[in-house]
């Protein structure tokens, strides 16, 4: 009977011990995930703060650039509008009206740029303006 004894009691001991022992590996365990996916939490977070900075950087350049890039334009647009209403040869005429369609086309590329950034960095104000259906069709 006390052999028995011992013997039940060893065996509840045992069974106590791997019970304790599967219970620290889990902890062990759940420890090592939360800490790992608060590794790849701070790395996401981390990505996140770097890519907008990035954006705000690149919507700086484009706006500091296209403020730059169209005033320089208007400089040229306004010298090409004062050639195209002199009185000149038909030729010279004809390369003036080039040169005035090749600076509207990059006028109008600027502002799409700039609508671009303003677009990107959530600051895009929509204009109502008229069209014709015909022509966007």
């Amino acid at each position: 009977a006390a052999y028995e004894d011992y013997i039940e009691k060893r065996h509840i001991i045992f069974y106590g011990l791997v019970i304790v022992m599967f219970s620290v590996i889990a902890l062990i365990a759940i420890t090592l995930i939360v800490f790992r996916q608060q590794r790849l939490t701070i790395r996401q977070q981390a990505k996140a703060i770097e890519a907008e900075k990035a954006t705000r950087t690149k919507n700086a350049f484009l706006g500091a650039i296209g403020h730059e890039l169209r005033t320089s334009l208007q400089s040229v647009m306004s010298a090409i509008d004062v050639l195209v209403n002199t009185r000149v040869s038909a030729e010279h005429a004809d390369t003036f009206q080039r040169l005035e369609t090749a600076a509207q086309q990059i006028e109008s590329q600027m502002k799409d740029l700039t609508d671009y950034a303003h677009l990107d960095s959530g600051m895009m104000e929509l204009r109502i303006v008229p069209f014709d259906a015909q022509k966007l069709i």
